[in-house]
């Protein structure tokens, strides 16, 4: 572990080439002989569907699983939820129960903001 690197592929703006550039490096790395593991992160999944699995919301197991399980101070088997790549590529997935799981708890606080902003205004 001590030859591990972690390289990150960040920007906040969309459309900016982050999936093509993990994936392209990604198995270009793997075609080196290195050994890889990508972490889709993505609620829309763009990264998985592009590495060849076009139906990531029927995945039985996602790093969404493993992040919930560490929360809960459960333990899930950390090899369970890899997806291996033909190019020599491991993919952990996240898939769309993150996404729609964001949208429920900002409507939740949007709706207790709003509530809290017509109290003090005097409207309800």
């Amino acid at each position: 572990m001590s030859n591990c690197k972690v390289i990150g592929i960040v920007n906040q703006k969309g459309g900016v080439s982050k999936t093509t550039t993990t994936a392209n490096l990604g198995i270009g790395l793997a075609m080196q002989g290195k050994k890889v593991c990508l972490l889709d992160l993505d609620p829309q999944a763009s990264l998985t569907i592009s590495l060849g699995w076009n139906q990531p919301d029927e995945l039985p197991i996602t790093i969404m699983d493993h992040l919930e399980s560490v929360m809960n101070r459960e333990l899930l088997d950390p090899s369970v939820g890899i997806l291996h790549h033909p190019e020599g590529v491991a993919l952990r997935t996240a898939e769309m129960k993150a996404k729609i799981k964001k949208e429920q708890q900002d409507k939740m606080l949007n709706g207790k903001e709003r509530n809290s902003h017509d109290r003090f205004r005097g409207s309800r």
